[in-house]
């Protein structure tokens, strides 16, 4: 029996659903859920150790994106197709990404700026956080 399951954009395909467990419990992250009820991975790696604050791949795409950028801004398209987030969810997304990285520590602080990339709307790090989004980028 072939069993597919598709998770987001991936696509996986097992044989049995003793396969996909097997899958889940060496690729999988353990997950904990908020007040609200909103799942969040565990900050603990699988051998216990703790993860790196901001060190996915994505992360350090869209930051790469942003201190290139500068004062031009990246489009919002990029950003919400990179967080896996679009429209109103991609905002909050990007101030959960900020916190995460270490850009902010402070949820309420706004630390972008609207910004127009070409003739299409975009964001861009303000000006007196440009700095400390190179130094991050620099340490990874």
């Amino acid at each position: 029996m072939l069993v597919k399951v598709k998770i987001g954009n991936l696509e996986i395909t097992v044989e049995s659903l003793e396969e996909l467990d097997q899958i889940v419990k060496r690729y999988g992250n353990v997950a904990s859920e908020d007040s609200a009820g909103q799942a969040h991975p565990d900050k603990k790696t699988k051998a216990g150790q703790s993860a790196t604050v901001g060190s996915g791949a994505a992360d350090t795409v869209l930051l790469k994106k942003f201190v290139e950028a500068g004062d031009s801004g990246v489009t919002t398209i990029e950003v919400g197709t990179i967080l896996g987030r679009r429209g109103k969810a991609a905002r909050p997304a990007l101030r959960e990404w900020a916190k995460r990285i270490g850009l902010t520590t402070d949820g309420n602080l706004e630390p972008f700026d609207e910004a127009r990339v070409g003739t299409k709307r975009g964001l861009r790090i303000k000006s007196s956080l440009q700095q400390v989004a190179e130094h991050i980028l620099k340490q990874k």
